[in-house]
């Protein structure tokens, strides 16, 4: 087992994924699920949970926000969302998922 921990093989990938990981902005609280299975089990039968709602709960815990940087983000979705019911031209609201596009770039 220690010699797994110590193979050329190991250490390189280790490296790379360390790598990786310092070039994230902030964590997700998803665990190993996908956003799709995470909002798949968060859904009613009924209705699937909004994107912007998921953005919510895979960023944010029962304690608040981990981070500024994604509780901003997540105010400005939902003040989209609150322009776009202002609007009377249809041809101009945006969905969910352009929201969320725009509001994280």
């Amino acid at each position: 087992m220690c010699a797994h921990f110590e193979s050329d093989k190991f250490l390189k990938r280790s490296e790379a994924m360390n790598l990786n990981r310092s070039t994230l902005l902030y964590n997700h609280h998803g665990g190993t699920k996908s956003f799709t299975a995470s909002r798949e089990a968060l859904s009613t039968n009924e209705e699937l949970v909004g994107y912007i709602e998921l953005f919510r709960r895979m960023h944010s815990t029962s304690k608040g926000w981990d981070n500024q940087l994604p509780e901003s983000q997540y105010k400005e979705m939902v003040e989209l969302q609150q322009s776009q019911l202002e609007l009377e031209d249809e041809a101009s609201i945006m969905d969910e998922a352009e929201i969320c596009a725009q509001a994280l770039g």
